[in-house]
């Protein structure tokens, strides 16, 4: 039997003005999706411990299968280190590195608007002028998040929280204390007497926007071995992702791996750039696979609800409906949908709470849901179920 598991990005919302009270998922008309509600069952699956809402990488690990006890103690920063294959040790700590705006020692803007790979390369550069790799080296990797990888074999800095949810803090508020943090505190200090006076953030400032005059270091931790963790996911299974935390999961998991196209980049000006002959050639290949799509913006974003709505209509079409059509051409098949945050688009945040999901195909019975979303899963037959539940759904 086909077992294939569709994950989306921060697709959760609360309920918004601009949407006439409904959530983006409850605006988008899903036809794909609710064709699968229609013919399975729906449900929630249960929150994320509060001190758990904004790392994703929890509840992703759990979706996959891996045991909550070894999903807690993961962090970002590693496990897209394992995903860029980032050289490091045992002695080494990896973090995310994110560039914001200060006024004052107010964080104001947490990561700052889209900066060219130009200029992340530029500024990092001058940042890495300053330190030595062995000490503090600064991983680029196009227009996406930098990566520090910072030598530290006894000291255990703390994690540190995504710069969205710093934002409008005071810096003593939101740095983890010191002394345990020197370090931390004087990198990030230096920085941002380096990236003050950069000729980018001069350009930016003359033309009205957020200088890049801080870099904000989170999701730190330890690069765990590939392979070393023992989880309940599809054996001989897949991912299919661009993401660099789901990728890096696989990895932990001894996943094999498949990038996908940018999903996001219209490629002839009018149609998103999905391509999707690696799916339908590893549904031929194997019986299972899992299937990331990241949102358009960092940390689980889409942008205003318009731009919400759109963008899971543009799911629904592109992705969900070719590969369902690929599903019952390949019968027996069981199909889990879901998502791996409530990401609000009035804040910009995470939020602990359940998540909607529809398990549909083989031997599974229809219940009232006929649409994915907040409300409609509510009356589904699944009830409210953790996350690792959704590998016995596959399984049957």
């Amino acid at each position: 039997m086909k077992k294939v598991l569709v994950i989306y990005e921060g697709a959760a919302d609360v309920p918004l003005d601009e949407l006439d009270g409904r959530t983006p998922l409850q605006a988008a008309r899903g036809s794909a999706a609710a064709e699968l509600a229609e013919a399975g069952s729906g449900g929630f699956l249960s929150a994320c411990a509060h001190e758990y809402e904004d790392r994703n990488e929890v509840l992703l690990a759990s979706l996959m299968g891996i045991p909550p006890e070894a999903a807690t103690g993961l962090h970002r920063g590693p496990l897209e280190a394992l995903a860029r294959g980032v050289p490091c040790g045992p002695e080494h700590m990896i973090f995310r590195a994110d560039f914001v705006t200060w006024v004052g020692d107010k964080l104001c803007s947490g990561p700052v608007p889209p900066l060219s790979p130009e200029e992340v390369r530029s500024l990092a550069a001058s940042l890495q002028a300053a330190w030595d790799p062995e000490q503090l080296r600064l991983e680029v990797s196009g227009s996406k998040g930098i990566l520090a990888r910072i030598r530290t074999a006894e000291q255990e800095y703390p994690a540190g929280i995504p710069p969205v949810r710093a934002e409008g803090g005071n810096i003593k508020d939101v740095l983890p204390a010191q002394p345990k943090s020197d370090f931390i505190w004087g990198f990030l200090h230096r920085a941002r007497e380096i990236l003050e006076a950069h000729p980018v953030n001069e350009v930016r400032v003359d033309l009205g926007e957020n200088p890049a005059n801080g870099i904000w270091l989170w999701g730190g931790g330890r690069v765990p071995e590939p392979g070393s963790i023992s989880h309940a996911g599809m054996p001989g299974g897949c991912m299919l992702t661009r993401n660099d935390l789901a990728h890096g999961l696989a990895r932990l998991c001894g996943m094999p791996v498949e990038s996908l196209a940018d999903p996001w980049v219209r490629e002839d000006g009018k149609t998103p750039g999905f391509r999707l002959s690696s799916i339908v050639k590893r549904l031929r290949e194997t019986d299972g696979m899992m299937v990331y799509i990241e949102a358009p913006m960092e940390i689980g974003r889409y942008g205003s609800p318009t731009d919400k709505v759109w963008a899971l209509e543009t799911l629904d079409r592109y992705v969900l409906a070719r590969l369902t059509e690929v599903l019952k051409a390949h019968r027996p098949y069981r199909i889990v949908l879901a998502t791996d945050g409530l990401v609000s688009t009035q804040s910009g945040r995470s939020q602990s709470a359940p998540l909607p999901v529809i398990v549909s195909g083989e031997g599974v019975d229809a219940d009232a849901v006929t649409h994915w979303d907040e409300e409609a899963c509510r009356s589904g037959a699944l009830g409210t179920v953790p996350p690792g539940k959704v590998m016995e759904f596959l399984s049957g």
